[in-house]
């Protein structure tokens, strides 16, 4: 997953150009609500209105509307205000409004087909992961022959290749099950359990900061999943 970031969509309004900043986060595009409003062409009091028929559960909200936490502010008095978010709503809100609600907004198809292809270019390419996955089992593999005898050393490739693995694959359950099959790899090859000391405690260690990296969903207040909190973590770790 690409780290989140900010772009700017521009549109014509009424013979004004106008920017809508759009944040790119957790494989979605978000764009507030101002700015969905803007380019639906709807008051914010009619989109208040359309918005109801579709996001009617809190697990339909966590799925598709983010709050961004604005930093605190203290008043004249130095006392703390009451927090203040914005709410930004996923990509699948504008495309609903478009086909479902049939709000007919050129700047809104213009958001749709500008988002999806921006989109598309971020996701993931699942053959670069494999393909490094396939060429670090392969090198473990060589390399355990050549150090047959030096479990030392064996240890150390073990581990750096847990940690490579860990980087290429951003999905955990093509992690944990790469992991699985990296481990019966090399025990078939080497016939040893012991080299596998560092890679099982390697994994063991994600698997329990993955699911302590789940974060509160933020209106059902339910923890997220396994595979959230691995997202999480391994941001985290890019992030450092």
């Amino acid at each position: 997953m690409k780290k989140s970031h900010t772009e700017i969509f521009a549109f014509h309004l009424q013979n004004e150009l106008k920017n809508a900043t759009i944040l790119f986060h957790q494989n979605d595009a978000w764009i507030s609500f101002q700015s969905l409003a803007e380019i639906s062409c709807l008051s914010e009091e009619k989109l208040i209105e359309t918005l109801n028929k579709f996001l009617i559960t809190d697990e339909m909200k966590d799925d598709l509307v983010f709050l961004y936490w604005l930093p605190p502010k203290t008043d004249i008095y130095g006392m703390e205000e009451p927090p203040e978010f914005i709410e930004f709503f996923s990509l699948e809100v504008a495309m609903w409004l478009l086909h479902r609600a049939n709000i007919n907004s050129k700047p809104l198809e213009e958001y749709t087909k500008w988002a999806s292809g921006k989109l598309q270019k971020e996701r993931p390419n699942p053959y670069r992961s494999l393909i490094i996955y396939m060429l670090t089992v392969v090198a473990c593999i060589k390399l355990s022959k050549i150090m047959l005898f030096d479990l030392e050393l064996e240890l150390i490739v073990l581990t750096v290749a847990t940690l490579i693995i860990f980087l290429a694959i951003e999905t955990s359950v093509m992690f944990f099950l790469g992991m699985i099959i990296f481990c019966l790899v090399i025990m078939l090859f080497t016939h040893s359990i012991a080299i596998l000391l560092f890679p099982l405690t390697i994994t063991t260690f994600i698997a329990v900061a993955s699911y302590k990296s789940r974060e509160e969903t933020q209106f059902t207040h339910k923890k997220e999943s396994l595979s959230s909190g691995y997202e999480n973590f391994r941001n985290s770790v890019f992030n450092l």
